[in-house]
């Protein structure tokens, strides 16, 4: 082959001047430009192609066209130049892949006047910016489109990374992220198109890995012929056999959470152009997995708030601006019976409230500045069931007026068993004063009783003694007024005075045993209980005891009473100072019921051998029990006589006392005529009902 230059004909200034102009023209064109001849020996290039191949043009001059243009010993299939040198029309490769970067490639003919020159022309355009850009649009696209879906991290980056791959022409590409608790680099999605490749990215320290120093930089770490490099000696990728990596961080403003990592087998160095392409490309899969993580996140911390709010042991609910449920915890499913599929987009004042606070709810809502719940209240909530329970509710705003977001967050407790609780506290207090009352009574009446009992029994001794001495000395008086006339005595006359004196004996013995009477049974009404010695007891006997002992009452009560007693009626077990407090306070109640002296009172106690029961019924024709009220009478504290004195603790500790007897208490009442209050024991000997 000859290295001489094709020998042309003498030109004139002229045409050298021409010539010169012409060729810097070619020379300022970026394409590759090398006419070679017919043994494909380059004869002439013009500046980019000698600079591509790293020679001056002079140089590039009688080299043989592989050598000097491609630096490869023998060309490649469908090459257009070795196509050419048989060929009469031009020869075309769109896609030239050489030395990483594309390329246009055409071989033309040239003709000369009526000739053809020996040789072709050759041209080749860099159309790798072309290339990436249509790739980076194609990966950007993608990242749009999964991150966009319903697809977990894991998923979404090993398709993004198959996409980078195969746009870039990599065999083997990563997706790596360092994890700084573990101080591990992980990878989120992985290809390996050649089956070949598998190296262990866990069990390495991060230093030895290409993504860990691109992380640590900021920076693209673009590494060929790393099996002769020895500075990467202990790279986990060279030693499964990579000869090419490019690692271009995931940049974030000025965080760097990650890396893209691409791997070849050949190799291949990039040009700035298709880096700063992938650079792109990892700046926004670095933001879009940012916003994934945060979102997983919070989804996270969203699912894990709402878990606790459901599971929540407070009754947990959230209503919109105009007072529908948007949220209803399982404390609320369980305490209304209702499921938040029941109640979600409903007001709560539809099913959950009574009349009367349905409609203080509607007038709070919708929300505005100067209409808003209270801080904190209680009210009930009637449950499926119709049961009815006490909850206090804390109020708080979720929100703001200017936005439809604004929510009410309403967090209770169900207090129903807590307030009974007090109530039965506050009650056992009130009973415990009364008894403490009671008790102090008690002992007064014994005191005044001892009192009491004191002159009566001197009047008891002395009256006797009176009268006798009235029949000692009524003979002396009867001659003196034979024999001197009628005399006066205390202001009467002797004739009236000898026949109302024993008479006036008679009273003060009959009040003196009355009196005794009285203070027999206050004492005895009065006496401590002992509940451990049950005894057998007559109810005819108390019957009559309470009379006695409520004998006052009655008369400025009622001038009609019929006290009814069954002669053997069988005696009950139990303690009889208490089964007559029971007695005293069913008749203090018929007392108390007239609204004049001109209503009767019945008594009567008898046997009611078919069920084997002892019966004291106290009936009267007074103003009867409304039948609203019939449902309290044995709470305590109920009563409708406040205004006279009423404690509302009577039928309350009545009931209590005779349920302890084993018996029961029942009324019948009707208003405006009457009620009849029944007392039912079981006879002794017969087994105390259950």
């Amino acid at each position: 082959m000859s290295n001489k230059r094709v020998s042309s004909p003498p030109r004139s200034s002229e045409a050298e001047e021409s010539m010169v102009l012409f060729e810097s023209l070619l020379d300022a064109i970026p394409e590759f430009i090398i006419y070679y001849d017919d043994q494909l020996n380059v004869v002439w290039s013009n500046r980019a192609a000698a600079e591509d191949a790293g020679v001056t043009k002079d140089k590039m001059i009688g080299r043989n066209f592989f050598e000097a243009a491609c630096r490869l010993k023998e060309p490649c299939d469908g090459c257009p130049v070795v196509k050419g040198l048989s060929s009469e029309k031009v020869e075309i490769i769109e896609s030239n892949v050489y030395g990483g970067r594309l390329f246009y490639t055409r071989s033309y003919p040239v003709p000369c006047e009526a000739r053809r020159m020996p040789g072709r022309l050759f041209i080749a355009q860099d159309v790798s910016h072309l290339q990436n850009r249509y790739s980076v649009t194609e990966v950007l696209n993608l990242i749009s489109e999964v991150f966009h879906s319903s697809k977990n991290l894991t998923t979404i980056c090993g398709e993004i990374i198959e996409a980078v791959a195969s746009r870039f022409d990599y065999p083997v590409g990563y997706i790596t992220m360092y994890d700084e608790k573990k101080n591990e680099v992980v990878s989120l999605g992985d290809i390996d198109f050649s089956g070949t490749f598998s190296p262990v990215l866990a069990g390495y320290p991060p230093s030895q890995y290409f993504s860990w120093k691109a992380i640590e930089d900021g920076k693209v770490v673009n590494v060929t012929c790393l099996s002769k490099a020895e500075d990467f000696a202990g790279y986990a990728l060279k030693e499964a056999g990579a000869e090419t990596v490019l690692a271009v961080p995931l940049i974030m403003g000025e965080i760097v959470t990650g890396a893209i990592v691409l791997v070849d087998f050949k190799e291949r160095l990039e040009s700035s152009l298709m880096i700063d392409g992938l650079q792109a490309v990892a700046n926004r899969l670095s933001a879009e997995i940012q916003r994934r993580q945060m979102e997983d996140k919070l989804r996270e911390e969203r699912n894990f708030t709402s878990a606790v709010l459901s599971n929540a042991g407070p009754l947990v609910m959230v209503l919109d601006r105009d007072g529908r449920v948007a949220r209803f915890n399982k404390a609320c499913e369980r305490l209304t019976g209702y499921t938040f599929e029941d109640v979600s987009g409903k007001s709560i004042a539809d099913f959950l409230t009574d009349s009367k606070e349905s409609e203080l709810i509607r007038q709070s809502f919708p929300l505005t500045p100067d209409r808003v719940l209270p801080p904190s209240f209680e009210g009930y909530w009637i449950d499926r069931k119709g049961q009815r329970h006490l909850v206090s509710w804390s109020n708080s705003l979720m929100g703001d007026h200017e936005h439809s977001a604004l929510h009410v967050v309403s967090i209770g407790i169900d207090i129903t068993d807590k307030r009974r609780a007090e109530e039965e506290a506050d009650l056992r207090r009130r009973q415990l004063l009364e008894a403490d009352k009671m008790a102090s009574l008690g002992v007064l009446a014994s005191g005044v009783a001892h009192e009491i009992n004191n002159p009566n029994n001197f009047i008891m001794m002395n009256t006797p003694i009176l009268k006798d001495a009235w029949k000692d000395i009524t003979p002396i008086l009867e001659k003196y007024c034979n024999e001197c006339g009628d005399f006066t005595i205390a202001n009467m006359p002797y004739s009236e005075m000898r026949n109302e004196v024993p008479r006036l004996f008679d009273g003060i013995e009959s009040g003196s045993e009355r009196i005794r009477k009285i203070v027999m049974n206050m004492k005895n009404y009065a006496r401590k209980d002992i509940p451990d010695e049950p005894q057998q007891v007559d109810m005819n006997d108390v019957v009559t005891a309470a009379v006695w002992l409520l004998s006052h009452e009655i008369k400025r009560s009622t001038q009609s009473i019929t006290v009814e007693t069954e002669e053997g009626l069988p005696s009950v077990m139990g303690n009889p100072q208490r089964l007559e407090q029971v007695v005293v306070n069913l008749l203090q109640n018929a007392c108390q019921s007239f609204t004049d002296r001109n209503k009767t009172i019945s008594i009567r106690a008898f046997h009611d051998a078919r069920n084997g029961e002892v019966v004291v019924s106290v009936a009267d024709e007074g103003v009867g029990i409304k039948p609203e009220h019939m449902g309290h009478i044995f709470e305590p504290f109920f009563t409708t006589k406040t205004d006279r004195g009423g404690t509302g603790l009577g039928l309350s500790v009545c009931a209590s006392i005779v349920k302890e007897h084993g018996g029961r208490l029942e009324f019948a009442s009707e208003p405006g005529k009457g009620t009849e209050a029944r007392l039912l024991l079981p006879a002794a000997g017969r087994e105390k009902h259950r």
